[in-house]
């Protein structure tokens, strides 16, 4: 039987707002957010976020308001399912299609309507208790921090997780906590370790050399602005590289979930026009000597 005590906790938990140190807000948000600035084509950006083929049925659906207002709505949309599924392991877009006539109402029970005028996506938060073929049941967080069930239906869901991307749910979270402990402010590591005398600039170079070691395997240019040039630019391929795989994952979802909920395989696709870079090819190159450092950072930072 449902616990309503319960299963509030359980959504309270996973939407947790608060960060847990002071590197939570810039690490979600470096590596969910400025798709078009680290992915981009020079001198493209504007253009990043399109619809293959020009004038498809999802390019009709999701641009009724203009293509302006639709790009940056989709640019927003992508960004916060990205920086969900960092956080939180787990993201979930809904699909809520508009009728030509406002009075034909669409709920779970009901025939919907075949003509559809417009199509919104956005992200809804919230756990998943129950779930058919045809509905799902959802308790949901609104604005105000009410849990409400929801009855939705199963092919307006779309889910996302970072298992599919080879992560646990809580793998991101976890480092964020992990590296919390080095920072230099708050971390008594040194002060423990050296009870005869204390000296504040080895604390901090002490903290920053755990840090740095800890993310090591992470796409993450953060904290590497003393370090050398080719592990700059090494941090900056692996964010690229993390960056792209996210989006392209986050893209696919949408294109194929979009289709199957219109029924029809000519819905066409958003698409973003991202660099033609081979990032383990060009890594492969410099570190044989094949290309130069400038060489490497023109590749990395042409769309700056």
């Amino acid at each position: 039987m449902f616990n309503p005590l319960v299963t509030a906790k359980s959504v309270n938990k996973l939407y947790s707002k608060e960060d847990t140190n002071i590197y939570s807000s810039r690490f979600y948000q470096d590596l969910s957010s400025g798709f078009a600035f680290k992915l981009g084509e020079k001198n493209k950006k504007r253009e990043f976020f399109s619809f293959s083929p020009n004038g498809c049925l999802i390019e009709k659906l999701l641009s009724r308001n203009g293509l302006f207002d639709c790009y940056y709505r989709l640019e927003n949309t992508i960004e916060e399912i990205a920086y969900s599924m960092l956080k939180y392991g787990i993201a979930y877009l809904y699909i809520d299609p508009q009728y030509e006539d406002s009075d034909t109402a669409v709920v779970a029970n009901t025939t919907e309507p075949k003509e559809i005028f417009a199509i919104k996506i956005g992200e809804i938060r919230g756990v998943i208790k129950g779930r058919s073929k045809d509905k799902t049941v959802m308790y949901i967080k609104n604005f105000s921090g009410n849990i409400l069930k929801k009855e939705l239906l199963t092919n307006r869901i779309i889910e996302f997780n970072t298992r599919d991307l080879g992560y646990r749910q809580n793998y991101f979270s976890n480092i964020i906590k992990q590296i919390g402990k080095y920072d230099p402010l708050t971390s008594t590591d040194l002060i423990t370790e050296n009870p005869k005398g204390y000296d504040f600039n080895l604390h901090v170079k002490a903290s920053r050399i755990k840090f740095l070691k800890r993310i090591r395997h992470i796409g993450w240019t953060f904290g590497t602005e003393e370090m050398s040039d080719s592990y700059i630019l090494y941090k900056e391929l692996m964010e690229q590289k993390f960056m792209l795989q996210l989006l392209k994952y986050i893209l696919d979802k949408i294109n194929v979930s979009l289709a199957l909920f219109l029924n029809t395989e000519a819905a066409g696709s958003i698409t973003a026009t991202v660099r033609e870079i081979d990032y383990d090819e060009i890594w492969k190159k410099f570190s044989v000597g094949e290309i130069t450092l400038t060489e490497l950072s023109n590749l990395l930072y042409q769309s700056n």
